[in-house]
Parts: structure tokens; sequence; C-alpha cells
């Protein structure tokens, strides 16, 4: 699905829940296919756990229009800079 990045964010630490590590990327995005029942624009979160089966998101800048391709388990397992929404 196609998203217009808004926003970037990075976080780590430690869980102080479980104590275990966290590494991810968080995308604040607007997603091309827009639901009637919104008034105004639908903004989502799309998040990248940081690992060794990342995929490559450096090129990724805010205003940019990125389609990401999830994993049945939804897990994000590419993603590809587009030109436009459509």
């Amino acid at each position: 699905m196609v998203y217009e990045i808004l926003g970037i964010e990075r976080f780590q630490g430690t869980s102080t829940k479980t104590g275990k590590p966290y590494d991810f990327t968080r995308f604040y995005a607007v997603p091309s296919r827009q639901s009637d029942k919104v008034r105004g624009r639908r903004v989502e979160q799309v998040d990248i756990w940081n690992g060794d089966y990342a995929p490559d998101y450096s090129m990724i800048e805010p205003d940019d229009y990125v389609d990401f391709n999830f994993n049945r388990r939804g897990y994000v397992t590419d993603v590809e800079v587009v030109d436009s929404p459509n």
C-alpha cells in the first residue's frame, strides 16, 4: 500500500516491563486510500523493527510516497519510493 510520509521517528531503549531492548523506526503517514467515513485525512503509523531482516529504508524522506509491502504477520518486508500515490 502506498503512503505519503509526514514524519519519521526512531525509538531505541529498554522496555521497563520486560527488560528487553527495542529498536524500531516509526513512519507517520497518510494512506493513499481514504475511507469515506473519515472527515479530513486519516493518519497511520508504520513501524519497521531494525534488525538483520529489516528492509533498507534509508532513502525515505518526509513528503515522499512510499509503497510498503507487509507479510501475513504484519511486518514490513519491502519498501519502495514511488512517484505518486496511484
